[in-house]
């Protein structure tokens, strides 16, 4: 089965995110270009935050599974390190 290691998964993560943020300010941009000139409609803004509201929801997940399994290896370590100078 075809799985993906942890720097592939964060390369698609991140490359998800920008693109989505890249897409989301060509949306707004041809708010104003289309007709009525100049005026955004309230939907492009809804699909905006739509767009940033994932984007964020991408970014806050990685870096709070990272922090949380850092936190955890080190945690594990520690007890590691504590038993191994017991049985010295």
């Amino acid at each position: 089965m075809w799985r993906l290691d942890r720097e592939e998964e964060e390369t698609i993560q991140y490359g998800v995110a920008i693109a989505m943020i890249i897409f989301g300010m060509i949306l707004c941009m041809c708010g104003f270009w289309v007709s009525p000139t100049g005026v955004i409609d309230t939907t492009v803004l809804g699909a905006l935050g739509q767009i940033l509201l994932l984007v964020g929801a991408i970014f806050h997940i990685n870096i709070n599974y990272r922090s949380k399994e850092n936190h955890f290896e080190t945690k594990v370590n520690d007890r590691l390190d504590e038993i191994e100078k017991k049985l010295k």
